[in-house]
């Protein structure tokens, strides 16, 4: 009688602990600078890891008043709906195939330089996305990544 009832409550219990619904078959990493090449020249590097129903955030800053700005660092539990977006926004946005589009970041003006490693159940792909916003802000490939990295900026937004 006591191993079934030990056995019932392992069952019970094993869903509460194994995290979020369909969080295990999602796995982003996304490595992302943006910068301004000017007098003031300046950049933002952010670093995004979501694995296993858990983001982890990273954000610092380089070049012109970097050291009047705060890095950040946080650690996020992810609900349930928040994966589904992701998941919603990674399909919409045919996320789930490697690509690249590189144009040259050295010129006047404002840069963005991501890379962007995505893996749903089985399928997994890697993406490159580089360039002046001005030569790459009408790109498909560069509006479904901001897609992504937007979805994810409201899942930190939202935790705060």
């Amino acid at each position: 009688m006591k191993p079934i009832v030990a056995l019932t409550l392992l069952f019970c219990v094993s869903p509460a602990v194994a995290g979020v619904d369909g969080a295990d078959d999602l796995h982003i990493s996304i490595s992302l600078t943006e910068g301004e090449h000017s007098r003031d020249s300046n950049s933002t590097s952010t670093a995004i890891s979501i694995n296993g129903g858990k983001l982890v955030y990273d954000r610092s800053y380089s070049g012109y008043r970097a050291n009047k700005r705060t890095p950040v660092h946080k650690q996020i539990g992810i609900k349930a709906d928040d994966i589904n977006r992701l998941k919603k926004v990674i399909a919409e946005k045919k996320l789930l195939v490697s690509h690249r589009l590189e144009r040259p970041t050295n010129g006047p003006g404002r840069y963005s330089i991501a890379a962007l490693s995505i893996a749903l159940g089985k399928k997994r792909a890697s993406i490159k996305v580089s360039g002046t916003i001005s030569r790459i802000d009408n790109e498909p490939l560069y509006k479904s990544a901001q897609a992504l990295i937007e979805e994810i900026q409201r899942i930190v937004e939202a935790n705060e």
